[in-house]
């Protein structure tokens, strides 16, 4: 059931969408990408034509590109420099925890943070905090979709094939920046893998501290795996996208997936590829190779109509037009909880009932799909605008300033109810799933258009 009152007239002047999809994806020639392969129009371009692993190669290839001009006035002559993100490594294996099955994904962040580093730094466990991703400037992204076509207990009375066709069990979580829901999980914060000098979680705490200087190998180490208890029939495809970029331009993406799948309590198919070239596979006929391509496209993962409306949004953007936010989830929790609808998102502080409870639909309400719902972060300073996108469908930015720093969508469904106990009222509310988008899908258009009013 579509949740009333989700939509309002847009004060936008309405254009033509039809050829947004192209000017979102410029026909850039190979050769022009390939001049500028840290410009994201440039990756956009060779992703669709040599894949994400092509790029990747050509990127390490290349090596550093020069800091911006922007970034040289910051520097002057001084000795403090921002920190420099020198490249990132990925190795996999196969791993089996307390009977579940999976892979450990163990990457190793190379930076060198210099003798007197600036840029900006954070305390992991708030969320609040702007930018709560940077180590002198070195922002990490750790971008995860999950999709489980079905999952049930095997049941001789019923027909097993039936019940994959139905989608019985199905879930899926849509593409979020896992890291900003939870820094402080144990993926960033309790392992040091090999070759590495400490996790993220205490290069965070150390640059907060204002020690972390010379060169580090950073650690985070992931471990994504799935259960097969007795009558278990069960599959599961992970997807994921890593980001690690600096204030000087330095950038590298990493793409990897994975597929579990169980019949009846038995792993028949286990698998994992990445961009950087590791491949596994598991299954009774050891000949099968991965049936999966890591370099997916996440332009492919959102809706034509949403990808069309960038233009249109970023316009309202520029030019004050667009609408604030109608957060029904952040409302309808200050109505339950007999507190003022917030008219600033720095009044939801940590420990407040209404922050936290924020926070539960931020995290998926409890369950173990961080992001499930992906309400966006709001942290103080913060302005959110919508875009209707057609179909019911909204556009939602987040703007600190004059920068779009997240970019989300939602198909404006409140797609089920979520039940709040542990406050001063028991209650239930529905909520919407929103799906996190790259923000240089928008960026780059919204950048050129402000140049282009110059």
């Amino acid at each position: 059931m579509r949740t009333r009152g989700l939509r309002r007239k847009s004060k936008r002047k309405k254009v033509s969408t039809a050829s947004h999809q192209q000017e979102i994806f410029p026909q850039l020639t190979t050769q022009q990408a390939l001049k500028n392969l840290h410009h994201p129009d440039s990756v956009l371009h060779l992703q669709q034509r040599i894949g994400n692993q092509g790029v990747q190669r050509l990127i390490q290839e290349q090596g550093d590109v020069s800091p911006t001009k922007h970034i040289q006035r910051f520097m002057g002559k001084s000795k403090k420099r921002p920190a420099k993100f020198l490249g990132m490594n990925l190795s996999a294996k196969e791993i089996t925890v307390e009977g579940a099955k999976g892979h450990e994904m163990d990457f190793l962040i190379h930076a060198d943070f210099g003798k007197k580093p600036v840029g900006e730094t954070y305390d992991a466990m708030d969320v609040m905090n702007q930018k709560a991703h940077s180590l002198f400037g070195i922002q990490m992204e750790y971008w995860e979709q999950i999709d489980v076509p079905y999952d049930f207990k095997a049941d001789d009375t019923l027909d097993s094939q039936t019940r994959k066709d139905g989608n019985e069990g199905a879930h899926k979580k849509n593409w979020s920046d896992i890291y900003q829901y939870n820094p402080a999980a144990m993926s960033f914060r309790n392992y040091i893998g090999q070759g590495g000098d400490m996790s993220w979680g205490t290069a965070v705490e150390t640059a907060a501290n204002g020690t972390l200087t010379g060169t580090k190998n950073i650690s985070v180490v992931d471990k994504p795996r799935a259960g097969a208890s007795e009558g278990r029939t069960f599959s599961r495809t992970l997807k994921f996208r890593v980001v690690l970029k600096d204030m000087l331009g330095n950038r590298q993406e990493i793409y990897a997936t994975q597929v579990i799948e169980v019949e009846n309590g038995v792993y028949t198919y286990v698998s994992y590829s990445d961009s950087m070239g590791n491949s596994l596979v598991t299954s009774p006929n050891d000949a099968e190779a991965v049936r999966h391509d890591s370099a997916f496209f996440l332009g492919d993962d959102y809706p034509p109509e949403v990808l069309n409306s960038l233009h249109e949004f970023a316009y309202d953007l520029q030019t004050g037009n667009a609408d604030d936010f109608a957060n029904h989830e952040l409302n309808g929790l200050a109505i339950n909880l007999g507190q003022p609808v917030p008219g600033d998102f720095s009044q939801l502080a940590e420990g407040s009932d209404l922050g936290n409870a924020y926070r539960d639909v931020n995290r998926g309400g409890g369950t173990q799909m961080e992001g499930i719902y992906g309400a966006p972060i709001i942290r103080s300073g913060e302005k959110i605008k919508e875009f209707d996108a057609g179909g019911g469908k909204l556009l939602v930015a987040v703007m600190h300033g004059k920068e779009i720093v997240k970019l989300y969508f939602t198909d404006n469904t409140a797609v089920e109810s979520l039940h709040f106990k542990n406050y001063i009222n028991e209650f239930d509310l529905p909520v919407r799933k929103f799906s996190e988008i790259p923000v240089e899908f928008i960026q780059n258009i919204y950048q050129s258009g402000k140049k282009k009013k110059k």
